[in-house]
């Protein structure tokens, strides 16, 4: 029975005592990868966005109406169609017409040979013209620079009527043989008279 005792009170005053922790273990591997979470709901779609647009008589909407724009001829509404090139417009019959019309011509040479230029009145590329006494329309070209030039004589009529010039000159002008030809003018579809309407 002693023994007993003496062996239980020497399990009691193990269990009384605790020792200082041990040093941290190694971190374990990582664990595997979890599942893809269900996808969210999706967001309010954007309401769509507006400009101004070219309306005619029977509610068709026409190209874009770009207003702001002065156009040789007395035009100044212009639209823009499929390919880029820039238009005037007439609002009272819907009809595509030349942004700027019968531009005048000139040339380096006496007689009106040689190279043709235009005097440059600040045309963007892609804005269709009709020059005085060439036939066909041309716009300036994307990447068509302005040239210093000094005339010598111009077109004064539609059947090739040559004037001179003396010491006519041009910082910024256009050769007209570089320009991008417009094949022909395309026919809006629209009925007039036009409007103009924010869609």
């Amino acid at each position: 029975m002693r023994g007993v005792n003496v062996f239980a009170a020497l399990l009691l005053s193990c269990t009384k005592g605790q020792g200082a922790v041990g040093p941290q273990g190694p971190v374990g591997p990582q664990g595997p990868k979890g599942e893809t979470g269900p996808q969210g709901t999706p967001g309010a779609n954007a309401a769509p966005s507006k400009s101004l647009v070219l309306v005619d008589a029977n509610g068709t909407v026409g190209g874009p109406y770009i207003g702001g724009y002065v156009s040789f001829g007395g035009n100044p509404t212009l639209t823009v169609d499929g390919k880029g090139f820039m238009w005037a417009i007439d609002m009272e019959s819907g009809a595509i017409i030349p942004a700027f019309r019968n531009s005048a011509v000139y040339f380096t040479d006496a007689g009106c040979d040689g190279a043709a230029y235009e005097q440059f009145y600040e045309a963007p590329p892609r804005v269709v013209q009709s020059f005085f006494g060439l036939p066909g329309l041309r716009a300036r070209a994307d990447n068509q620079a302005t040239v210093s030039v000094v005339y010598a004589s111009y077109l004064v009529s539609e059947d090739g009527g040559c004037g001179a010039t003396v010491g006519s000159s041009a910082d910024t002008a256009l050769v007209i043989s570089s320009m991008t030809e417009v094949s022909e003018i395309p026919d809006a579809g629209l009925t007039g008279p036009l409007h103009v309407e924010y869609r």
